[in-house]
């Protein structure tokens, strides 16, 4: 089996095992996922262009909510499994910020993978950037992105030349974005944020959900903050 999640990382099974491939030496994002075992077990064979491990099912995000959707009957996922989500993917990148000086530009369905139903892994080298030696809170942008490349920050529509400084919390609200969508099945919401351009917005369309002054809505509301500098990513 080998599945293409982008130009530059796929993932094989040879039956023993399954392989992420990327095109290009990883050694940030591959540490990322053994040194936190967000893949236990995993092993690298020196040149950080693949990670070997074992696992009983590996899907992308995007298959793993259409598995739901024929299983279930909706393509929503569950508190539960979005509070998994949310602690691999934090977990990976407060390894990336803090060890390795990277961050994640955004995020995207179809690059997180999903391992054994249970922990969800960020593969997608192309939007890893690493940080301004010079602060640590800003990244450089040096290629070109649509607003259908991931979910967009506020800050990611204001950068007008190339190359550019985005914050690394840009990656927070882009998270945000995708936990949103997840938990409502609104295939709108983000045509709507485009329109609008603002967290509170998104917010909005939480008022009248289950979620509503619970733990996460307000990691949400934390995530989805105009200002970069305000935003923080921990479920408290």
């Amino acid at each position: 089996m080998e599945e293409i999640i982008n130009e530059n990382v796929k993932i094989l099974n040879n039956k023993t095992n399954y392989i992420i491939e990327f095109k290009y030496s990883e050694p940030a994002l591959v540490n990322s996922l053994i040194k936190t075992r967000i893949i236990k077990g995993g092993s690298t064979e020196g040149s950080y262009k693949n990670i070997i491990f074992k696992a009983s099912k590996v899907t992308t995000l995007k298959e793993y909510i259409q598995i739901n959707r024929l299983l279930r009957g909706t393509k929503t996922m569950s508190i539960c499994e979005v509070s998994n989500m949310i602690t691999s993917l934090v977990t990976q990148l407060n390894y990336l910020i803090t060890v390795e000086h990277r961050t994640i530009l955004g995020y995207k369905l179809e690059d997180i993978i999903v391992i054994n139903e249970e922990n969800f892994a960020f593969v997608g080298s192309d939007l890893l950037a690493e940080l301004n030696a010079e602060s640590m809170k800003y990244a450089t942008i040096y290629s070109p992105f649509s607003e259908d490349s991931f979910f967009f920050s506020p800050e990611m529509f204001e950068i007008k030349e190339l190359p550019s400084l985005v914050h690394y919390k840009t990656s927070y609200f882009s998270l945000g974005i995708l936990i949103v969508c997840l938990i409502t099945d609104d295939p709108d919401i983000y045509k709507d944020y485009l329109k609008h351009k603002q967290g509170k917005k998104i917010l909005e369309l939480l008022d009248n959900h289950t979620i509503k002054y619970t733990k996460l809505y307000w990691l949400l509301s934390r995530c989805l903050d105009e200002d970069p500098n305000s935003r923080s990513i921990f479920l408290i």
